[in-house]
């Protein structure tokens, strides 16, 4: 059966294609990986649901097609969704390199690349425009906390999304930040710190159970900020301590980290990498 639906959503705007359709579409990779002895499990995990009006309509067809999976066979899959995998697949020997926050190993929520224009001298020293009640109280405590720090000035700037913002207000004011605030949404990550190195800014990871991709690869502190949201009263600090050659050098790792690990390419090519470094026992964890 086909399990491949096409992307139906754009999450984030312009995001017309997800990774897990990338991965299977346009990177293919072969169905059996020798290295590690794990077959492509191919089903876009995410559009699926989505067609399913969120996991409301009746989901039995995917689950009959994993009861009849070869069990003695091992394999490997690229999911999206952020409650992860909402089938049973406890009887499959299964490594689900997850975006969403729910998995085995941990890879970037990325999307495709927006076009950003370039400031090399930034007004803000942090931003944030979007959602921010009814998502997750990661996101109301940033709120609380930029209430504190004096506004219009050129510090940090909070804002609540709003339809009444001109068109391209989003990307303009994060290329013209040195730091983009990400805190988690629904999903323990967030696709802004994908945008925030597409757009030439710092990401600002603001946590509470941190999901960070390709850890055991490649450092996180070194083109972006981790922030505790139980830390988050000394984030402004924090971001202050940071002097010129710091920030030069982490905005020039976090160019190279984007298209070595967060570019839809990278990133398919460093799942691979992970196979076949962990194909001698199950290393395989967030």
């Amino acid at each position: 059966m086909n399990f491949r639906v096409a992307t139906n959503h754009e999450n984030p705007p312009t995001n017309h294609c997800i990774f897990e359709e990338y991965f299977g579409d346009v990177y293919k990779p072969a169905m059996f990986h020798e290295k590690s002895q794990r077959y492509y499990l191919d089903v876009f995990w995410t559009n699926y649901y989505i067609s399913k009006s969120y996991c409301n309509l009746d989901m039995s067809d995917l689950q009959n097609y994993l009861n009849e999976l070869d069990t003695s066979k091992k394999y490997y899959t690229v999911c999206q969704w952020d409650d992860g995998i909402r089938h049973d697949v406890s009887h499959l020997d299964l490594v689900a390199f997850s975006s969403g926050g729910v998995g085995d190993y941990a890879i970037p929520l990325n999307c495709n690349q927006q076009a950003y224009p370039e400031n090399k001298s930034k007004r803000f020293l942090a931003s944030f425009i979007g959602a921010i009640f009814g998502r997750h109280s990661v996101r109301e405590k940033m709120w609380m906390w930029s209430r504190d720090v004096p506004q219009g000035s050129d510090e940090v700037l909070v804002m609540e999304r709003s339809e009444k913002l001109p068109r391209g207000y989003f990307t303009s004011l994060m290329s013209d930040s040195v730091f983009a605030l990400c805190p988690r949404g629904y999903g323990k990550t967030s696709f802004r710190i994908c945008e925030a190195l597409q757009a030439g800014a710092i990401p600002v990871y603001i946590y509470d159970d941190p999901w960070i991709p390709f850890k055991d690869k490649v450092n996180f502190s070194d083109y972006g900020v981790l922030c505790h949201v139980e830390e988050i009263d000394d984030l402004l600090t924090k971001l202050k301590s940071y002097d010129n050659d710091t920030i030069n050098t982490m905005l020039s790792k976090g160019r190279e980290v984007y298209q070595e690990y967060y570019s839809f390419e990278g990133c398919a090519k460093n799942i691979m990498e992970v196979l076949d470094e962990n194909y001698l026992h199950n290393n395989f964890r967030p």
